[in-house]
């Protein structure tokens, strides 16, 4: 991170200005249609929005569209996105709200409880959003050959405390190399996630065994 971009972004608020600056209709649709959401125990470098509870489009949350474009043109695309994902059955979402946070490659992550609804919205916002530039999140399986867009699902004992997919991939990844010599760790990091119900070239969720760590 270069110190000219932490002089630029040197607090939470200069990010959430950046994200909102000078756009009154956009603030408007978020503030109405969305609610700010602390949770206990929450990483204060995201920023969680979920629907009012009197909203009927809060349910459990099963699937996640990663939304990977590059930190320069973070607010352009968000400002593209959310009309979208509130006329959709989107549950949430969360956007980096320090500058550490919106350079990671998950910076604005869609939460769903459905997969068709996920990929309704994905297949959508992949025309919308064709001339950004990507970033892409690693783990996680392709909607566009950019990688742009791309999913998740959470582990179904996450609900609203938004475990990790990735995380909970990589642990099993990680544990299968450590265990394996390391001329066969890549072969055993792929066959893990393989027994896992994961596919190990485009990282889609199958049949998922969410409490095993591997083969018996």
């Amino acid at each position: 991170m270069t110190p000219r971009l932490r002089l630029a972004f040197p607090t939470p608020e200069a990010v959430r200005d950046h994200l909102l600056q000078e756009h009154k209709p956009f603030r408007r649709l978020l503030t109405t249609n969305w609610r700010r959401r602390r949770l206990s125990g929450e990483d204060p470098g995201w920023a969680l929005w979920t629907r009012p509870e009197e909203d009927s489009r809060q349910q459990s949350i099963s699937h996640k569209l990663y939304v990977s474009v590059v930190l320069e043109q973070i607010r352009p695309a968000f400002h593209a996105v959310l009309p979208i994902i509130t006329d959709s059955q989107a549950i949430g979402f969360k956007i980096g709200a320090e500058l550490a946070y919106l350079t990671r490659p998950d910076k604005l992550v869609i939460y769903f409880d459905s997969r068709e609804e996920m990929t309704r919205v994905g297949v959508f916002l992949q025309e919308q959003l064709a001339e950004f530039p990507a970033h892409g999140v690693p783990f996680t399986c392709q909607i566009d050959e950019s990688g742009l867009l791309s999913w998740g699902m959470d582990p179904p004992d996450g609900g609203n405390t938004l475990r990790s997919w990735r995380l909970w991939l990589a642990q099993r990844l990680a544990r299968a190399m450590i265990e394996a010599p390391p001329e066969d760790r890549v072969a055993a990091a792929l066959e893990r996630a393989e027994s896992l119900g994961v596919d190990p070239v485009s990282w889609e969720p199958r049949d998922v065994v969410w409490g095993l760590d591997g083969p018996d």
